[in-house]
């Protein structure tokens, strides 16, 4: 009998080596977030080999974070873990045999969101927008080069015309006036503004039906509009100065020298012309022109009364328009212009007739005239 209990304890202990042994140990842990240990549920706890990261097994955490691993054999391992919205997690484990279950503790995951920069929306104006009676251009939708005048903007522009003469017209009306800031500038010349005026000072270009100063003063209407321009001007350029200069002197003493400068301060504006020339350049108009059609040529109008002739003209010219607001009920404002003129023509003719009969005649004229205008 002692030999049969004997032999039946034997082979208990035989089946019961091998089932302790493919059981394998337990591996418990805790998922939370870093840096307030709230638990993190639903991530998902991976268990890889770490020789070539072959899956093992894999669980989820609860809703309080933990997490179980069973029957893990010893070796060496990988824990992967990994949740929406942190950055993945690997962590080694060595499973010896010794200890079970194996606790590991807290696995900390870190916020894997990324912090982007400052959002910036860009969206392009309108070129054009009309406002009842009103036409508005952005200049900014219209790209000139650095330097260019009002004219050159304005060629850009849909609808807008410039005459050889420099005349403006706007959907087949003639410009009358240009505005700056609903202040006239320098009267009834608008090619004063479009060939001097740098274009990088406009902000928008209006376009308009102005009524009679007679009108606007009574408030009756009497009829007599006129199409102008009105400039606004961008607000970095209300408070400097700024304006445009060039010379030049070249054969045959040929020289041109102009410049304009321009002072503006909130709603205050102050504007200054003047040049020097002997190529026949006769008026305000023709200040950026001759810059960009080259030094001299036949004569060009100026003012329209003081045209210049054949030979050679001298010229000079100088003007002011100012506006001084006081209040919103009282604005000062004016222009002067000057110009002077000294034209020196001389011209030679010389005529032959020959005649059937062999006979022939001579005819020689010289004239010589100088005019001086101002």
């Amino acid at each position: 009998m002692k030999l049969g209990k004997i032999l039946l304890v034997l082979i208990v202990v035989l089946f019961t080596l091998p089932a302790m042994a493919q059981t394998g140990v337990t591996v418990t842990g805790r998922i939370v977030e870093r840096g307030n240990n709230l638990p993190v549920e639903q991530a998902t706890v991976r268990l890889l080999t770490g020789k070539d990261s072959t899956l093992v097994g894999g669980v989820v955490s609860s809703a309080n974070g933990n997490f179980t691993l069973k029957n893990i054999k010893a070796g060496s391992y990988l824990l992967h873990v990994t949740f929406v919205g942190f950055e993945p997690t690997y962590q080694p484990l060595q499973i010896t045999g010794k200890v079970n279950p194996v606790k590991i503790g807290n696995i900390e995951l870190t916020d894997g969101a990324i912090q982007l920069g400052e959002a910036v929306v860009v969206g392009k104006a309108n070129e054009v927008v009309v406002r009842n009676d009103t036409v508005e251009y952005n200049a900014d939708s219209y790209k000139v080069t650095e330097g260019s005048v009002l004219e050159d903007l304005l060629k850009k522009m849909p609808g807008v015309e410039i005459a050889s003469d420099g005349k403006v017209t706007v959907n087949g009306k003639e410009i009358k006036k240009i505005m700056i800031d609903g202040k006239e500038f320098f009267s009834d010349d608008p090619k004063v503004a479009s060939k001097n005026l740098p274009a990088k000072m406009v902000d928008k270009v209006q376009v308009l039906d102005k009524k009679s100063d007679m009108a606007m003063m009574t408030g009756f209407d009497d009829g007599n509009e006129e199409t102008v321009i009105n400039l606004t001007v961008k607000p970095g350029m209300k408070q400097g100065w700024f304006g445009n200069a060039f010379a030049g002197y070249g054969s045959e003493k040929r020289y041109e020298g102009n410049a304009m400068v321009n002072r503006f301060i909130n709603n205050d504006q102050f504007t200054f012309m003047g040049g020097l020339n002997n190529t026949n350049n006769m008026g305000f108009s023709d200040l950026a022109s001759t810059m960009f059609a080259g030094m001299g040529g036949g004569g060009r109008g100026g003012f329209g009364r003081f045209g210049s002739g054949n030979g050679i003209t001298s010229s000079g010219n100088a003007g002011l328009n100012f506006s001084k607001e006081f209040n919103k009920k009282m604005t000062l404002g004016g222009n002067a212009r000057y110009s002077h003129s000294d034209n020196n023509a001389e011209s030679i003719s010389k005529t032959q007739n020959i005649f059937q009969n062999d006979s022939s005649s001579y005819y020689n004229e010289s004239n010589i005239s100088r005019t001086k205008s101002d």
